[in-house]
């Protein structure tokens, strides 16, 4: 089918091409769900009579932890990118290892345990961190997300509503997409920072029903100060922003 670019897009989805990339997710604070009117659970041997709810018990925590490590371990012994839980990603930017335990992942003692590495540790980590193509994406991607979001293609007309008015409520990155668009601008946007990276992506409304711009701005392995990376990104949503405003028909 030929594509807006001339290029033919070929899109392939079976049972036998070889799997290349997937995440794996992480079994901590999984629970039995309440009861709904699809899904009923009786499970009483395991201590989840009808109409109970709540945290698995900790034993089956940790045996679940143990074989989705061993899984991730062994897709990447096969040569398949996997990527990782948030906690994972920051654990690893940091150079924390092991990820710590449950007990210990509330934000203070997880605050705690990343400022006990050693600088030397941690730096080498982050450089590792860097290029690390796990967890990551590129702007026109993500451009290319956004646009099926706000086609309502890439999830149902409701959960589309939804997320797009999270984002319009997005309470980060007010000096990045939002920074020096004229004020009352609505921007449906996500912040990203960790280390070097500092990100921000949306949607900007064009005032007057001239339309809507996608940017998908992303900094990386900058050593330039927050505020002059934030700059950057204001910039460029403002050039896109008032080009699109002006050159609209």
């Amino acid at each position: 089918m030929p594509g807006k670019n001339g290029k033919t897009v070929v899109s392939s989805w079976n049972e036998w091409d070889p799997l290349k990339h997937v995440i794996v997710g992480d079994a901590t604070g999984t629970m039995v769900q309440a009861a709904e009117i699809a899904v009923q659970r009786d499970w009483p041997a395991d201590g989840f009579p009808a109409g109970t709810y709540g945290p698995y018990p900790e034993d089956m925590t940790t045996q679940a932890k143990e074989q989705m490590d061993n899984f991730a371990k062994l897709l990447e012994s096969r040569g398949i990118r996997v990527d990782r839980p948030t906690l994972h990603v920051i654990a690893d930017w940091r150079g924390l290892s092991p990820v710590p335990a449950e007990e210990e992942r509330d934000p203070a003692k997880y605050g705690e345990l990343l400022d006990s590495v050693a600088e030397e540790k941690a730096a080498e980590a982050e450089r590792m961190f860097e290029d690390d193509p796990r967890d990551t994406a590129t702007p026109r991607a993500m451009a290319a997300l956004l646009e099926k979001i706000w086609k309502r293609e890439a999830l149902t007309p409701a959960s589309s509503d939804l997320l797009l008015d999270i984002m319009k409520r997005c309470r980060t990155g007010a000096g990045r997409l939002k920074g020096i668009l004229p004020e009352g601008t609505e921007v449906a946007h996500k912040t990203g920072t960790i280390g070097k990276t500092l990100n921000d992506v949306g949607i900007i409304t064009l005032p007057n029903g001239a339309g809507h711009v996608i940017v998908a701005a992303f900094v990386k392995k900058s050593d330039r100060p927050d505020a002059e990376r934030e700059r950057a990104i204001a910039e460029a949503a403002r050039a896109a922003h008032d080009y699109f405003l002006f050159t609209s028909k």
